[in-house]
């Protein structure tokens, strides 16, 4: 809510189609591991990054496994296993012809998105069916959290984005590749 919605970027489209989807949280870890990877580089050294619950793979092989930007359909289906739609609407784009135009998308003031946790949006023109569509990802939460690395431990800071004031009884957990 603090840079007025999620922007778009548009030329020549006075409108577009954009669906929600929302990572179920149980989810959230291999969404981390496999379609941001986050263990991209433990990887590709060679260390062990199968995901423990026994999915397949996919998402290792997919030319765009980061969300952003143009994506193709077959990776944006098997989007399904592990999120579920919340919501879909058009929305008014920039109408000057021939001209680049940012459009924020109200998403704070959408019942459906206001649930914490970590949401995809596809975006389409109305009325054109192409192979890939224009994903971006976000996340919603009143958590803002500082952290840093000493040599020989971690502070960890948890405050309120809305208040500023700092978030009684946080409980952090640090992950390694393993």
């Amino acid at each position: 809510g603090q840079n007025g919605g999620l922007p778009i970027v548009t030329v020549n489209v006075p409108e577009v189609d954009v669906e929600f989807l929302r990572i179920r949280p149980e989810r959230i870890p291999y969404f981390y591991d496999n379609i941001l990877g986050v263990r991209r580089a433990a990887a590709q050294a060679g260390a062990d990054a199968d995901d423990d619950d026994g999915d397949d793979d996919d998402w290792r092989y997919s030319s765009n496994r980061a969300l952003q930007g143009s994506v193709g359909l077959w990776d944006l289906d098997r989007l399904g296993k592990f999120a579920e739609s919340v919501f879909r609407g058009r929305f008014l784009a920039g109408a000057a012809p021939d001209r680049r135009h940012v459009t924020f998308l109200p998403v704070q003031d959408l019942a459906p998105l206001q649930e914490p946790g970590i949401y995809v949006a596809i975006m389409s023109e109305p009325g054109r069916f192409r192979y890939e569509y224009q994903v971006s990802y976000f996340y919603v939460s009143d958590i803002g959290l500082h952290a840093r690395r000493h040599p020989a431990h971690i502070d960890a800071f948890a405050t309120s984005l809305k208040s500023a004031q700092a978030l009684p009884d946080v409980r952090f957990a640090l992950l390694d590749d393993q």
